[in-house]
């Protein structure tokens, strides 16, 4: 299995010992290809279908132009540093078969690390979306309930008001009945008082005639 390499260094002198080296040691693993400046990048990855893209860390190039399809390597003078923020990290003055072998391993596992990483993402966006969902359901349910109980509150505030009113007429009721009962009372009093009064005047008027009954009976 052959590995398309491309690089670009800002040392033109390191970046062509490196390029000869590989060629001449690491041919059967490694097809290496130069790139001369930044704008020259992405149709020499494209052109060649470039596996890996070896950069000196310290060149300013947007890498988020580089194809997914195409491993991202790092370049620096650190042997120390492995990776920079999730990039391998290669240190350029190692031993050319330690370069050539990391080179070999990163773009001969990239399509496995590539497919692992996507697998990931679609999981991570699964899960985001099933989380999403769920929280719908819940803020969906909480509406539903919070109806509800808006619902329920307003039929018991109507059932409340339904009930006082009631009482209130009921209380009216019984007020107006109350009054019936003292005005049919006094009217019963009043009634029965004139009565006493007429049977007594007509006891009055029979003993009056009776009276003159009497006088004319005993003048004769």
């Amino acid at each position: 299995m052959q590995i398309r390499v491309a690089i670009l260094d800002q040392d033109q002198n390191y970046q062509n010992r490196v390029l000869v080296a590989l060629r001449e040691k690491f041919s059967k693993k490694l097809q290496v290809f130069p790139c001369n400046s930044t704008e020259d990048v992405l149709s020499v990855i494209e052109a060649h279908e470039v596996k890996v893209f070896a950069i000196n860390k310290m060149i300013n190039y947007d890498i988020s132009q580089i194809p997914e399809e195409c491993a991202i390597v790092y370049l620096s003078e650190l042997k120390s540093v492995k990776e920079e923020d999730g990039t391998p990290v290669v240190c350029k003055y190692r031993k050319v078969k330690n370069i050539a072998g990391e080179l070999y391993n990163i773009g001969k596992n990239y399509d496995k690390l590539l497919a692992e990483k996507k697998e990931a993402e679609r999981k991570a966006e699964e899960e985001r979306l099933e989380a999403e969902r769920k929280a719908e359901e819940e803020r969906l349910e909480a509406e539903r309930k919070a109806e509800e109980e808006r619902r329920k509150a307003e039929e018991e505030r109507l059932e409340a008001e339904r009930k006082a009113e009631e009482e209130r007429l009921e209380a009216e009721r019984n007020v107006e009945l109350q009054m019936c009962t003292h005005l049919f009372r006094q009217e019963t009093v009043r009634a029965a008082r004139q009565q006493v009064f007429l049977l007594q005047l007509l006891m009055q008027m029979i003993i009056l005639i009776f009276y003159i009954l009497i006088s004319n009976s005993s003048a004769q």
